[in-house]
């Protein structure tokens, strides 16, 4: 079997995310390759799933919420992935895996998955910081002549494609690795910017995961670009600035008024975001406001009367009603800042978000408030389901021609 894409990352995300997509879509056609899973860190649970991983058996997925007016509830097997190794373990197989099999290298490190460590060098062992992997890896995968790869990274970092580069490209330096090197890493390889989306809300053993219907894979169109699968909810596009917006600007911001609400009434950390959204006055006396009056929207200058047309077809908000349906606690926002809210930009980054809703000047839709627009993106442990309605008084659009029209690079052949 071969292993044209390599994963850093064993999260639940990745198993109900990309994993999903290349099992439905994998660009060279079903049984033509599979995903080999690298454990990059020591969790106990990241160790479970690599070694079930390794097997090479299926897993589940469970998708629940509300896809348009429909009710989802659905067991989805997948089986695009096909090994397990544990990079403290098994460097050797990590690395023979990157030189000699993988096109396509796929991460998701968490948080803290770009920091540095000062203790890894080139010539000691494992490195331990992600970054110091990709160098040591890509260096030998330079040295033995083989083609550069394209690279995806999937962190909730904006323009992560760019600054795991660049990282990357400082470790070489540091490394003194040579100029040729670092010419090839800058020039070569192809390091994609992307943005990612799905609430995936609970684990399933010996892995798998429970998920909303919606999910987003936005990906910048680069030159030589070729895409390892394609899927109805990935869009290649030209302007991913646009998606970064509409999820920032637009599905963040009911994220952060809740937060921000819940934290001041003491951050209960049991309280569950549907029983916050079944509180009227919570509700009533601010967020249905807020999101539906396009002041908020013109604070951000970037964002557009055509972004809000965006918003209703291709990334819109979740449904209150989807709550008994993904448990959401609001502890898991990431009101510590190291969640999405720490992306918040502009006024919607302060602790006083209220001065930011001055007034309206007119609805998004007629009517459009909560129900319609949602309850902005909760995190990614929160509510589900998705609205399928446009925005500005549209109908619903046709997912699947939108995102045809948008793809405008080849798939592997």
């Amino acid at each position: 079997m071969a292993f044209p894409i390599l994963q850093f990352g064993t999260s639940r995300f990745l198993q109900a995310h990309f994993d999903l997509f290349v099992d439905q879509g994998y660009a060279e056609g079903p049984g033509k390759g599979k995903i080999a899973v690298v454990q990059t860190t020591s969790s106990p649970d990241s160790a479970r799933r690599v070694a079930f991983f390794d097997t090479g058996q299926p897993y589940t997925v469970r998708v629940r919420g509300l896809d348009g007016e429909k009710l989802v509830d659905q067991e989805v097997s997948v089986a695009s992935i096909g090994r397990g190794v544990d990079a403290n373990a098994n460097w050797a197989e990590v690395e023979r895996l990157f030189v000699d099999e993988a096109r396509w290298i796929v991460s998701n490190t968490g948080d803290r998955g770009y920091e540095l460590d000062e203790a890894d060098a080139s010539d000691v062992g494992v490195p331990r910081a992600f970054p110091a992997k990709l160098a040591k890896l890509l260096h030998g995968r330079f040295r033995a002549g083989r083609p550069p790869p394209t690279l995806f990274p999937c962190e909730l970092i904006e323009d992560n494609g760019d600054k795991l580069r660049a990282l990357v490209l400082q470790v070489a330096r540091q490394w003194r690795l040579g100029v040729d090197f670092e010419r090839w890493l800058a020039e070569d390889c192809l390091w994609i910017n992307s943005l990612v989306d799905r609430i995936v809300s609970e684990p399933l053993e010996p892995a798998g995961a429970v998920a909303e219907p919606y999910a987003l894979w936005a990906v910048e169109n680069r030159p030589g670009l070729v895409m390892p699968c394609l899927h109805p909810d990935i869009f290649v596009t030209d302007d991913l600035a646009r998606y970064v917006r509409l999820k920032l600007f637009i599905l963040n911001l009911g994220h952060t008024w809740l937060a921000q609400g819940w934290a001041a009434r003491g951050a209960d950390p049991k309280a569950l975001t549907r029983e916050l959204l079944a509180d009227s006055a919570i509700v009533r006396s601010g967020l249905s406001t807020a999101l539906s009056h396009c002041q908020t929207l013109r604070l951000f200058h970037r964002v557009s009367p055509a972004d809000c047309l965006l918003m209703g077809p291709r990334l819109p908000g979740r449904m209150a009603r989807s709550g008994d349906l993904q448990r959401g606690e609001l502890v898991d926002v990431g009101v510590d800042g190291r969640g999405e809210a720490a992306q918040q930009p502009g006024p919607v980054a302060g602790r006083d978000v209220a001065p930011a809703f001055l007034g309206p000047c007119g609805p998004l839709d007629r009517g459009v408030g909560l129900a319609r627009v949602g309850a902005g993106d909760l995190g990614h442990r929160l509510l589900g389901g998705r609205i399928d309605h446009g925005v500005c008084g549209h109908g619903g659009h046709s997912r699947s021609k939108q995102r045809r029209s948008s793809q405008s690079v080849t798939a592997a052949s």
